[in-house]
């Protein structure tokens, strides 16, 4: 199962000292239940209602501190979290990982059923399987296996004919793809640590595009004065 990763700061971290308490405790249940479902952050409006009655009004004081935004997925309105692939598992790593599972487990049940001599007697008392499964992983550390997959952004990403295209085929080519992509570059750059590693960068920049087309007409709208009219 994924996790939700709250890092040990968080109690003092100036977002979430400014949403408070009650709000804290929306997202850190909202947190969970979207890694349970791997909605890579998004939260319904339903489900915020359901996990807590005042949902509306502790989503707008996590909005106002910059841990939510207004969000739209499908048919459904609601939150999202934010930079969600850079601190918790998104739904492609963890549909990876129970791939590479899955094929491990097969591996080892047809070494089992034709007699290979890589499964060797239980000389342990315990299963192979069982001796070979890792412990669960520390919520707030990365397990090894993943940290080896992954790597940290190269400096000289860029953006291909392939990216432009697929850009271009999901109604963004109007975007200044190099320009975010040098604001990509810089940002994943300066995270430090395990939270700077991706396993695939091309799908993190897809990501990132996405919500750059997103945030833009929010900060339209925020920013049109109250008293003009629709459309100006």
């Amino acid at each position: 199962m994924p996790w939700f990763m709250v890092d040990d700061k968080l109690h003092s971290h100036k977002k979430a000292v400014r949403a408070g308490v009650q709000a804290m405790g929306l997202w850190v249940l909202a947190g969970s239940w979207s890694a349970d479902h791997l909605t890579d952050g998004f939260v319904p409006d339903f489900i915020a209602q359901r996990i807590d009655p005042d949902a509306d009004m502790h989503a707008a004081e996590l909005v106002t501190a910059g841990l939510w935004s207004v969000a739209e997925k499908g048919d459904d309105n609601g939150w999202a979290f934010h930079e969600w692939e850079g601190f918790q598992p998104t739904k492609e790593a963890v549909e990876e990982k129970r791939a590479a599972a899955r094929e491990r487990m097969a591996r080892v049940r047809g070494n089992k059923k034709d007699g290979s001599q890589e499964v060797r007697a239980n000389d342990e008392g315990t299963s192979r399987v069982v001796r070979l499964t890792p412990a669960l992983p520390s919520p707030s550390q990365p397990n090894e296996s993943a940290r080896k997959r992954g790597s940290r952004i190269p400096e000289d990403f860029k953006v291909d004919d392939d990216m432009r295209q697929w850009a271009k085929d999901n109604d963004l080519g109007h975007l200044d793809l190099d320009a975010i992509a040098a604001e990509f570059v810089d940002y994943w750059i300066s995270i430090p640590g395990t939270r700077g590693v991706k396993l695939n960068w091309t799908a993190t920049w897809r990501n990132w595009l996405r919500r750059k087309s997103t945030d833009a007409p929010r900060k339209a709208t925020a920013h049109r004065p109250a008293n003009l009219p629709e459309g100006w």
